[in-house]
């Protein structure tokens, strides 16, 4: 559950739009829900949704849905500070609500095996410009580094993103540190797929050329512990995301 939790931390951290460009700390949820309850989680989702606009809650949400890897889903709330990313239980409270928070959420456990939840920030320095539209899917890497070489890891990301992201004509990039519930040399980064056909080549890797690109993926390999891919669904009929202007 953890490794597959990091990997959706970043997910949702790649997408935004005016109402939620400030928004750099996410509060990030995995569930594994059970295949006959499927139904009654998502009714429970959607409801808890409703009840967070009800109380005048302020954040935005965004759910997706495994495809490679554990199947998963991922509930993501966004906030602007990390006090509310770790309070926002106490937030829905505040209006004369918990009743029916504490019950929704009962509702939504019965319906799992497992859940597990983590606190990420984006670096706004490595990552590109949120896009305005939600792509259909999200390709993520997680990649644990070795202690002492998270500036260098850092400086390659940099080298990643002006030497082969920005050439190749990719829009949509970010990379996330995890601040609470892992490792903090954890670093997730995603890229918006817009067709699974975009899985068949690195356009990255095609514009950095393969001498250049194999001469950085050795450099970063060498600060490097692990390193996972997977690939996530945006599930916007499940999400409670504010339209773009």
């Amino acid at each position: 559950m953890k490794t597959l939790l990091a990997c959706a931390v970043l997910a949702i951290s790649l997408l935004g739009n005016a109402a939620a460009q400030d928004r750099n700390i996410q509060h990030v949820r995995i569930y594994a829900v059970k295949r006959d309850r499927m139904a009654d989680w998502q009714s429970a989702l959607k409801d808890l949704n409703a009840l967070y606009k009800k109380a005048n809650v302020d954040a935005p949400t965004l759910v997706f849905q495994s495809l490679t890897g554990p199947e998963r889903f991922m509930v993501v709330r966004y906030y602007e500070k990390m006090s509310q990313a770790v309070s926002n239980r106490a937030a829905a409270f505040k209006n004369n609500h918990e009743a029916e928070y504490m019950a929704l959420n009962t509702r939504m456990f019965a319906a799992v095996d497992d859940r597990e939840t983590r606190v990420a920030e984006r670096d706004a320095d490595l990552s590109m410009p949120r896009p305005a539209q939600i792509p259909p899917f999200i390709r993520t890497v997680r990649t644990v580094v070795k202690p002492g070489h998270a500036e260098e890891f850092r400086a390659l990301v940099k080298e990643w993103v002006n030497n082969g992201l920005k050439p190749s004509g990719v829009k949509a990039y970010i990379i996330s540190q995890t601040r609470l519930g892992g490792a903090s040399t954890e670093f997730m980064s995603g890229t918006g797929v817009q067709a699974l056909t975009e899985l068949d080549e690195s356009a990255g890797r095609k514009a950095m050329g393969e001498a250049k690109y194999k001469a950085w993926a050795g450099r970063r390999d060498a600060v490097v512990n692990f390193s996972e891919m997977n690939l996530y669904r945006y599930r916007p009929e499940l999400s409670s995301w504010p339209a773009a202007k």
